[in-house]
């Protein structure tokens, strides 16, 4: 019997190509039956079942947020702290390796034809894991072993304009930023609804082992992150081992800015951003009651 639902997304004839990479999925398990169906890579679906069954040991340490939240730099100090802050490791290592995405289908020599599943459970413990899937998708075992997860949010217009260059850079599907916003809005866009994502994370049933992290206040307060991070996961750092660390992910994300791309939100947008903000906080009142 599925424990998932799948169909077709409506597609806009201009933008046929990239529908028709993505499904929207729904799971059919009763403690998620109000969960609405979320968008996800075609190729991602045979994969949920291995996803679903897979081992979490308690000491795992789960990434989670939406695509382009800006985890890179997160996911560098959770890696450090856990890993006796081995800066030779990070800097000569791929982070996709030491922090794999658990649904990711990239084909490489180390996941051999995109088993990144395989590769993960293979991982030295303790495992730093990343997944953007929302929480109806997440291994079952998650529930049961209680992991440590920090789950990372940011501004959602800043979500939407970072997920319009990654996803022009890699498939040229949207010759207008307007387009690609709208859909974002309708729900269209891999991994949406947003909102959905965000207050589902928020509101987990009995999970208290989750740490939240708003991006801008991060880039604000890497001296904090780095204590609150440090603190959740349960380790002490040394005066030394802080400032190497602190000087690491300053140096990290000049060179990130420099590669990032910028452009503003179009006036006509900004409301209509302003009102899915509210409708966010509306639905998370709403778990609230």
């Amino acid at each position: 019997m599925s424990f998932i639902e799948v169909s077709t997304i409506k597609r806009d004839i201009s933008r046929h190509e990239l529908f028709s990479t993505f499904v929207s999925v729904k799971s059919l398990e009763e403690k998620w039956e109000s969960f609405p169906p979320c968008v996800l890579i075609k190729e991602t679906v045979p994969n949920l079942r291995n996803i679903r069954n897979f081992k979490v040991h308690s000491d795992d340490v789960f990434l989670c947020g939406y695509p382009r939240s800006g985890a890179t730099i997160i996911q560098e100090i959770i890696w450090l702290i856990l890993n006796d802050f081995d800066f030779e490791k990070a800097k000569n290592v791929l982070a996709d390796e030491r922090f794999p995405i658990l649904e990711s289908l990239k084909d490489t020599n180390i996941f051999h034809d995109g088993k990144v599943i395989i590769y993960t459970d293979e991982l030295h413990r303790p495992r730093t894991i990343k997944t953007h899937l929302p929480v109806q998708f997440l291994p079952d075992d998650i529930y049961v072993k209680k992991p440590k997860i920090i789950y990372l949010k940011r501004n959602v217009k800043d979500v939407a304009i970072s997920a319009y260059h990654h996803i022009v850079d890699d498939l040229h599907s949207y010759t207008k930023l307007q387009e690609f916003l709208q859909d974002f809005l309708d729900d269209k866009i891999v991994y949406t609804p947003y909102r959905e994502h965000l207050v589902n994370f928020e509101n987990i049933p009995n999970y208290e082992n989750i740490l939240e992290i708003e991006y801008e206040w991060m880039m604000e307060n890497i001296d904090g992150t780095i204590k609150k991070v440090a603190e959740f996961l349960g380790k002490e750092i040394n005066e030394t081992n802080f400032e190497i660390l602190k000087n690491f992910i300053e140096e990290s994300n000049k060179v990130r800015q420099l590669k990032t791309k910028r452009c503003e939100m179009p006036p006509e947008f900004l409301e209509k951003f302003e009102n899915f903000i509210k409708n966010a906080a509306d639905v998370k009142s709403e778990f609230s009651k």
